[in-house]
């Protein structure tokens, strides 16, 4: 049985992927990307660094910055 797999791959813009880390960092974290960002680089995050909605929204961070 031969198995296709097809994937698309959708380049985006610096601003395309701030909005989509902004989207995230509102859904899980209860903030704005740029806030998240700025804490982020700052070490904030250095003690949540493990859990699922840290995690989630700093994956973004290579799209946004």
């Amino acid at each position: 049985m031969a198995v296709i797999n097809e994937v698309q791959i959708e380049e985006v813009s610096k601003e395309e992927g701030f909005k989509i880390l902004d989207e995230a960092a509102r859904h899980y974290l209860d903030m704005p990307g740029e806030k998240f960002l700025e804490l982020w680089f700052a070490g904030e995050f250095a003690d949540r660094v493990d859990t699922p909605e840290v995690i989630t929204v700093a994956m973004l961070i290579p799209f946004a910055a």
